[in-house]
């Protein structure tokens, strides 16, 4: 493996004015009846466990994200490990069984907790997602003291996973910032464009022309990561208060039923999901 340069800091969201801020496409991505495929990644994981590491900042749909693929990983009988460190909310553990919440640790221990889940994907060669919540520092700090740690997962026969949760707002880029500043650059690096969050009638491309056209989401794209369509998810509220699966309440397995209407949502979402992520469909657990 070749050595990882660190990149020089730099002020997060300064526009080179050398290099022109342009537009990103993306391709459209409906899921239709002879609707052409999305390019797929290079980058082929089948057979290998992966380490997903969720990143983001607050309410841009890491949950949502990792809920989806446990369901998903569930449904091909693939075990999965959970891990949530988010330290202030357990909003994971009211949706997953099993999942494992990192104790009232310093950050220091925060750390080390971290550490250990990620040792332990290498150690037993299973799949693990991680919820890394809406500010934590820990992966921060370890990309710091271990710049080639995707170079060592990698040789263990695992696979690190860096999946960035991305609203409209171009500060919803400086988790990718922080992090690729230190050099932490996994080969699987996604960036998911979540169109939940973006307003009542705005499109994909006017609303995320800005994050799109950003040097940083450009130098993550550049480099090789993916982008991914999150699509929206009308019946979300409802699935929240009553704390089910998208199968459950998809296939109204828990009374009181929701109404046809939004089943039929629901299950267009959930194939729009397959569809947007077939191309990285190797990365998934």
């Amino acid at each position: 493996m070749s050595e990882r340069k660190q990149p020089k800091s730099a002020p997060i969201f300064q526009t080179d004015p050398a290099i022109p801020e342009i537009s990103v496409g993306i391709p459209s991505a409906t899921p239709r009846t002879g609707s052409p495929p999305l390019p797929v990644a290079s980058l082929d994981l089948a057979g290998h466990p992966k380490c997903w590491l969720v990143v983001g900042r607050g309410r841009t749909g890491k949950t949502t994200l990792i809920r989806w693929i446990a369901e998903h990983a569930n449904a091909m009988e693939h075990k999965v490990v959970l891990a949530d460190l988010d330290r202030t909310n357990a909003t994971l553990t009211s949706y997953l069984n099993g999942v494992l919440r990192a104790p009232a640790l310093d950050d220091a221990g925060t750390v080390q907790w971290l550490q250990k889940i990620i040792g332990n994907t290498m150690a037993n060669q299973v799949s693990t997602i991680i919820d890394l919540g809406g500010g934590d520092t820990a992966l921060v700090q370890i990309a710091d003291e271990v710049p080639d740690m995707p170079d060592m997962v990698h040789q263990s026969g695992a696979e690190l996973v860096a999946a960035y949760m991305l609203g409209p707002q171009p500060d919803d880029l400086s988790p990718l910032a922080t992090l690729r500043n230190r050099g932490f650059s996994p080969a699987a690096t996604v960036l998911i464009l979540n169109e939940g969050l973006l307003g009542p009638g705005v499109d994909l491309e006017t609303g995320f022309a800005s994050v799109q056209a950003h040097s940083v989401f450009r130098a993550a794209v550049d480099a090789g990561a993916m982008v991914v369509r999150f699509p929206r998810l009308i019946p979300a509220s409802e699935i929240e208060k009553r704390r089910i699966s998208f199968t459950e309440a998809r296939d109204a397995l828990v009374e009181p039923a929701l109404g046809p209407f939004d089943r039929a949502r629901i299950r267009q979402w959930l194939n729009r999901m397959d569809y947007e992520f077939a191309p990285i469909a190797t990365w998934l657990p």
